[in-house]
């Protein structure tokens, strides 16, 4: 956990985050958490099920977008909107490039929400691909930003999945920007291991005085529901618990004195 303020800053940042590997052999989600000196950057990547190499296409796609999101940061004068949706036109650049043509399976691909934090601005912007989960907790009301993009239970949407039509636009990323940053909200990026998880759970969590606590208890909840199945004496019955990661930044007010 660790609280992030800079001079000039509208507002401070607290993060956390968590990542369990669950019943999964492999873990093939990426969780990525890195300050700039004028942003927070927060990428959750997680390889589509039943393609090939999802584990690498979830590294990949993080930092790839990594790196794009860093480039354009150091640009004077950046929109920040058009920068979240380049992080993902990047990955999915990258991603489509591995062609495993010897592996069975469909072409690796992977969700992928990139989320810039501005704090200097009080503003945030994200990209959304996929089915993975974006929570934003406002004024006690729970917000799931991006409906998962799934049709009859199959992922419709990922990066390596998009078609890219003429002038590089890319149909399926979401983009949301500028969001207003204010003190008391929370934001939670989550893969879909916790999809099991109810809102009011969730909101109960979120809304603590301590992003670390809600941010392990919460990965750990997603595996209670499958660990009642071994206490049942049933584990037969038990589903397969996914990669759960989970980051959650609560937003606060800068230091009393620190906004000169």
């Amino acid at each position: 956990m660790a609280t992030i303020h800079q001079p000039g800053w509208l507002v401070s940042l607290e993060v956390s985050s968590a990542q369990l590997q669950g019943d999964r052999a492999l873990q093939q989600d990426c969780l990525l958490v890195r300050q700039d000196p004028q942003a927070l950057i927060v990428l959750l990547a997680d390889g589509v099920g039943g393609h090939a190499m999802g584990e690498h296409a979830a590294q990949l796609a993080c930092f790839s977008a990594m790196r794009s999101l860093q480039w354009s940061l150091r640009r004077p004068m950046q929109d920040l909107t058009y920068a979240v949706r380049a992080s993902v036109k990047a990955a999915h650049t990258a991603v489509s490039r591995l062609q495993p043509a010897a592996l069975p399976g469909s072409p690796p691909a992977s969700t992928l929400i990139a989320g810039l934090f501005t704090p200097r601005l009080a503003q945030f912007h994200v990209a959304y691909v996929g089915d993975s989960l974006l929570y934003r907790l406002h004024d006690g009301e729970l917000e799931l930003l991006f409906a998962p993009q799934t049709q009859n239970g199959m992922l419709v949407s990922a990066v390596g999945m998009l078609r890219q039509r003429a002038g590089g636009w890319l149909p399926g990323v979401q983009v949301k920007g500028p969001l207003d940053l204010l003190p008391g909200d929370s934001y939670l990026f989550a893969s879909d291991g916790i999809g099991d998880l109810s809102h009011s759970l969730i909101k109960a969590y979120l809304g603590g005085p301590n992003v670390r606590v809600p941010c392990e208890t919460l990965a750990r909840r997603a595996m209670f529901k499958h660990t009642v199945y071994d206490v049942l004496g049933e584990p037969d019955k038990k589903p397969q618990q996914d990669n759960t990661s989970l980051a959650i930044v609560s937003i606060g007010a800068p230091p009393a004195g620190a906004q000169s």
